[in-house]
């Protein structure tokens, strides 16, 4: 199983980076490798999501379930194929600075070893946890600078 993960500081709440990540169905719109969302389920904190993924010519379709634990921590995971074990985790930390601390981590196998293989070719570096909150990072700043900057400029009359 592979295991990466990547810690950043970022200028938004945690309610508010939460909030983006919650957001699963708007996927597709800023995350490169997502070709369709659609969730399945919802139920007391939990997702149950389908998700297509297309990495070049290849697309691989299968069930994710997410706990959300507003407005900490989402931990999202998968058996279903192409995965032996997937496990996705995000952790919202206020900082002091007002903004916060967000830390992903990502670890997976899958059902073959030829599939592995082709996953780390064609995935290259786009889907480690370090690009993916930088995705997630642009994906805030396009939602919030503009009420921040509004916010800003009410401070100042």
């Amino acid at each position: 199983m592979l295991t990466e993960s990547a810690r950043r500081h970022l200028p938004y709440t945690p309610r508010q980076l939460f909030d983006v990540v919650a957001d699963i169905e708007k996927y597709p719109e800023f995350l490169p490798w997502f070709a369709a969302v659609r969730v399945l389920r919802r139920h007391d904190g939990f997702l149950e999501v389908e998700q297509v993924m297309r990495f070049r010519m290849f697309r691989a379709r299968f069930v994710t379930t997410a706990r959300l634990e507003r407005p900490r921590q989402i931990d999202i995971a998968s058996t279903a194929w192409p995965f032996r074990s997937f496990k996705q985790s995000w952790v919202f930390s206020p900082a002091h600075d007002g903004g916060t601390e967000v830390e992903l981590t990502m670890a997976a196998s899958l059902r073959s070893r030829v599939a592995e293989a082709l996953a780390a070719y064609f995935l290259g570096q786009a889907v480690v946890p370090a690009a993916v909150v930088a995705c997630f990072e642009r994906r805030a700043h396009q939602l919030y600078r503009d009420a921040a900057a509004a916010a800003r400029a009410g401070q100042a009359r």
